[in-house]
């Protein structure tokens, strides 16, 4: 990939739109993936801009930052120019420009929220003692089951039709899933597959807020891989 992927230090590094882009469009290779998906179940900013970059293209996106830039650059003006110069050093480029493609996705995601029926908005989790929702005994033996329970529908795999599906969902406080959908799909027998999978597979332990389960949204991908 022309982009390389840097998310190992957690949880105080973000993705960035186009990582975001390339895993939603299949563009990754597995590990770069699995290190991706490893960076979502830690990380509830960057899960949240997910769903909304999922729900929007990317031309969207980028005429929000268009929208953003524009409103910042008009208040800019009006400011001395030393507190400019200041309010860089102290925050850096490129940490802005990261800011601003996050808040995009998330003012998209929130959009889509908010005029989809019946939704149901996830409570605001802010505080650092946030521990993310995640299967029992962890991803890897999550990804483990996903191997060695995965149905292969026999018109796919003549069809030689592989790749991942990815499946948006809810951990409720009581661990139970609800919100499932079908983000990216292959086949409707793929993304059947995908979803009993998630739902037969291994419990998960809810998200909790200074020791409170709470609600959390979780994106995942169920890979499907023709043996050679």
């Amino acid at each position: 990939m022309n982009n390389k992927l840097s998310v190992s230090a957690l949880p105080d590094k973000h993705l960035s739109a186009d990582i975001m882009y390339q895993y939603l469009h299949n563009e990754l290779l597995p590990e770069e993936r699995h290190e991706v998906e490893r960076h979502l179940l830690e990380c509830n900013l960057c899960a949240d801009a997910l769903d909304g970059l999922s729900t929007s293209t990317k031309a969207q996106t980028e005429r929000q930052l268009f929208e953003i830039n524009y409103h910042l650059k008009s208040r800019a003006v009006h400011r001395h120019p030393n507190t400019i110069l200041q309010h860089l050093k102290n925050w850096g480029l490129t940490t802005a420009i990261l800011f601003l493609v996050l808040l995009a996705a998330l003012m998209v995601w929130y959009q889509a929220k908010k005029a989809a029926p019946g939704s149901t908005p996830n409570p605001a989790v802010t505080e650092t003692t946030l521990t993310p929702a995640q299967p029992l005994n962890g991803l890897p033996a999550y990804q483990q089951y996903l191997q060695q329970n995965s149905r292969y529908p026999a018109q796919a795999r003549q069809l030689g039709i592989s790749g991942e599906v990815v499946l948006s969902f809810t951990v409720n406080p009581d661990s139970s899933l609800s919100n499932l959908r079908v983000v990216r799909g292959l086949t409707p027998e793929l993304n059947a597959e995908a979803l009993r999978l998630l739902k037969e597979g291994p419990v998960w332990v809810p998200a909790q807020r200074s020791g409170t389960p709470i609600t959390q949204n979780k994106t995942i991908s169920i890979p499907f891989q023709l043996s050679k």
